[in-house]
């Protein structure tokens, strides 16, 4: 956000190897400290009470899931895009609705790129295909509001519509809340859920100590598709495609409860409380619950927030874009158990920063509940380990060891794994299909 809004071009991102994320660099001969950059910055926090009011017109009682008119599960009626999101292809649809009604001109959405396969970029799609090559989960680091630069520098009349974690939502309102034009032109903002963003390290590291394979050696690479929970799909530039189940390697089945996720995660993830993106106008979550585990086509949970999401929810359901069918919103709560956790940790983590004198981002806003076994479990293996793992790659090896259920797997064992894994998937969609 600050490099969109930053009126000199004063700062660029580069990719800290070591930390895996992304750092930014300031020209000290461009900036003139304006703090135009400081005002608009998610990562220093952002006033729930002020912008709850502001967007809803009021606090919500629900302190887990935010302001809310009704809840759903829903997916894509197209077939293509619902097996080829990561689940229920439901965003897709709906930006091709609003794009195909004329709603929107445009949506700042995220694609890997070209050149480096590994590397996210934010873009402003502006056909359907654009949108449905967009599609798909991306765990690592994204820059996504750098792309609201194009929307600045777009034609006077032109809308679009975000589609971003909740630090990145945070952002978009927090310079909504300074630019009329910016507000005026983002008429939807549709929110994923949220926990923790992987960093770059931990790509390399499943890469590198679990499939043994080089960087250099990537062509392209799909962190999930092709049904739910999905596969991830990598393809080498000599043309050999490895695929296996998302939850087996990247998530589950084949690592402990510290998983490859769970382990490199940059420490500002652990200070966020907004799980489920409470200031976008829709939000999205996986439906991790058993009601739904067999739906290998995959569906979403939603959220819709306010008129403006009910109004488009509505009207993609009556052009048969989506299916959608309300539930409870219990169902939500159920099925995404970190929601509470993080609000737990919050108030945990920021009395512990408070006493050693570190500072904490700001939300103006109180969650009660204290959970001793929180801060111990983020002081413990959130900040110590992690600090110590995840940034020193010669600890890998010894950290593999720690992530598997065996101490170690064969070459064998995860071919054979990995090939039972695709095929199970595959046969399934197609039974489906």
């Amino acid at each position: 956000m600050c490099i969109a809004v930053c009126p000199n071009n004063a700062i660029e991102l580069m990719i800290d190897g070591r930390k895996g994320i992304y750092l930014p660099i300031i020209s000290t001969q461009k900036c003139n400290d304006c703090g135009a950059c400081v005002k608009s910055c998610p990562g220093m926090g952002i006033d729930f009470k002020k912008y709850n009011l502001n967007i809803f017109g009021e606090f919500p009682d629900d302190l887990l899931l935010g302001n809310h008119i009704k809840s759903y599960s829903g997916f894509a009626c197209d077939k293509t895009v619902r097996i080829n999101s990561s689940s229920g292809g439901l965003i897709t649809a709906l930006l091709i609705h609003a794009l195909e009604h004329n709603l929107i001109d445009g949506a700042l959405v995220t694609r890997m790129k070209r050149e480096s396969p590994l590397e996210p970029e934010s873009f402003i799609a502006r056909t359907p295909k654009e949108i449905i090559d967009s599609s798909k989960s991306k765990y690592c680091p994204v820059p996504f509001n750098a792309g609201i630069r194009e929307i600045l520098n777009s034609e006077k009349d032109e809308r679009f519509a975000v589609v971003g974690l909740p630090c990145h939502i945070h952002g978009i309102r927090k310079l909504e809340d300074q630019s009329k034009i910016v507000r005026n032109k983002i008429p939807f903002h549709l929110g994923l859920f949220c926990t923790h963003t992987p960093t770059f390290a931990g790509t390399e590291f499943l890469l590198d100590k679990i499939l043994t394979l080089k960087k250099s050696d990537i062509k392209n690479m799909h962190y999930r598709g092709s049904g739910w929970p999905g596969l991830m799909k990598i393809q080498t530039k000599n043309d050999r495609t490895i695929e296996f189940q998302y939850s087996g390697i990247w998530d589950k089945e084949l690592v402990s409860v510290g998983n490859i996720v769970m382990s490199f995660i940059h420490p500002r993830c652990c200070q966020c409380i907004d799980g489920s993106n409470e200031l976008a106008d829709i939000s999205f979550a996986d439906a991790w619950n058993d009601k739904y585990r067999n739906d290998v086509l995959g569906r979403s949970f939603i959220i819709s927030r306010n008129k403006i999401g009910q109004d488009i929810l509505r009207s993609a359901a009556e052009s048969g874009k989506i299916e959608i069918n309300e539930i409870d919103s219990k169902e939500i709560k159920e099925s995404q158990k970190m929601l509470e956790f993080k609000k737990r940790r919050f108030h945990s983590l920021r009395r512990l920063y408070k006493t050693i004198g570190k500072s904490y981002p700001e939300y103006n806003y109180e969650f009660k509940i204290s959970d001793p076994r929180s801060l111990y479990r983020s002081v413990l293996f959130e900040h110590m380990w992690r600090n110590i793992v995840r940034y020193h790659p010669s600890l890998w090896s010894f950290h593999k060891l720690y992530l598997f259920k065996k101490l170690n797997y064969s070459a064998q064992e995860l071919s054979h794994l990995r090939k039972q894994a695709t095929q199970q998937q595959t046969e399934t969609v197609l039974r489906t299909q």
